[in-house]
């Protein structure tokens, strides 16, 4: 009986040693296959920097910024020359033409740090713009940021920019006025954000007021909404206008407008030398005139700075063609001095001045 007990002793002690060992073999062969996989991952034998992060507000476009890490595994030192922006599926770059350190002439990374690096301005076109410009004109569109240097190959991320978009509606009507024009803005009903006006410019065109003045007074568009803004201007000869809004938020949104055309003169000033009662003046509207105007008054400045004028007249005339209109003043007095001839439309623009000398005594 002794003896069985022994025997059962003895055989749960080796159960137990049989189990020990089989953890302590399994342990090998499970860290041999885990090690396996890691001798096949091969580490960079160059300098390779990486971008490890973007950070855009949507509130302030402004700027944004990027992380630049060169990883404790590169051999040397890095040095940034530059950054720039790509349209996804596009070649063209927009380099950034102003940063926060400044990479003109190069910013060094040594191994194993980062770099934190603003960018505020982009060239565009040849020009440098704001990047507020830019991200107006890509809203919600895939980039691509681009890392450059000198010591390692070129660093990319892929981002998606915000959308914030805001629509310009310009609205130019000769029929009614060439000293008045509006614009509706509308903030996109999808846009991240509301936008604050703050600034408007209309190139080509004096603006003398604006109702409501954005550029005195800041004007919030909500999401979805709109904003109607009439201008007094002449835009009498003007074939192309940019309108540039410029928001507080940073982002700038622009739109060229080529604009009807009107334009009419005076193409002859006749006085009879034997008829003194009255002359005649003849004015063309051009062929290139998106409608028929109407001369509703014409004044005459005489050289002591007197005036004559010559008002209720309601004379159509179409584009490439020409009428002749009576006016009916005697200037028997007024024999060889100058005239200065001015005709006025109804659509708010008036010819340019015409100078003539009345005839002397028969």
């Amino acid at each position: 009986m002794h003896m069985h007990s022994d025997l059962k002793g003895l055989s749960t002690l080796m159960v137990i040693l049989l189990i020990i060992i089989a953890v302590i073999i399994g342990g090998i062969i499970s860290y041999a296959f885990t090690i396996a996989a890691y001798v096949n991952v091969k580490v960079p034998e160059g300098t390779t920097l990486v971008i490890t992060g973007f950070y855009f507000d949507k509130e302030n476009a402004t700027s944004f910024k990027i992380s630049v890490l060169n990883p404790s595994y590169s051999p040397t030192e890095a040095t940034i020359y530059g950054v720039a922006l790509s349209l996804k599926g596009e070649n063209q770059l927009f380099y950034i033409a102003k940063t926060e350190p400044p990479i003109e002439n190069g910013v060094v990374i040594p191994s194993g740090e980062s770099l934190n690096i603003t960018c505020s301005e982009i060239i565009k076109d040849d020009t440098t713009v704001p990047l507020g410009e830019f991200v107006g004109e890509f809203a919600g569109k895939d980039i691509i940021v681009h890392i450059f240097s000198s010591d390692s190959s070129a660093s990319n991320l892929e981002i998606t920019l915000p959308f914030v978009k805001l629509y310009i509606f310009p609205t130019f009507i000769p029929e009614v006025s060439l000293k008045k024009f509006n614009i509706t803005l509308v903030n996109d009903a999808i846009s991240a954000i509301n936008l604050t006006i703050k600034k408007i410019t209309v190139s080509n065109i004096a603006v003398g007021e604006m109702t409501p003045d954005a550029n005195v007074q800041p004007v919030t568009i909500t999401i979805g909404k709109s904003l109607h803004i009439n201008f007094n201007g002449s835009w009498q000869g003007v074939e192309k206008t940019i309108i540039t809004v410029f928001t507080e938020q940073g982002y700038i949104f622009s739109r060229e407008v080529y604009l009807p055309r009107v334009y009419a003169e005076i193409t002859d000033v006749s006085f009879n030398e034997s008829d003194t009662g009255h002359f005649n003046v003849t004015i063309f509207n051009s062929a290139e005139s998106a409608i028929p105007v109407t001369v509703n008054k014409i004044v005459c400045t005489l050289e002591n700075g007197t005036t004559c004028t010559f008002s209720d007249l309601s004379v159509s005339i179409s584009p490439n063609s020409e009428e002749t209109i009576t006016l009916y003043w005697n200037w028997e007095g007024y024999r060889g001095k100058e005239v200065e001839v001015i005709a006025y439309f109804a659509q708010d623009f008036e010819t340019e001045p015409y100078t003539i000398t009345t005839p002397t005594a028969p």
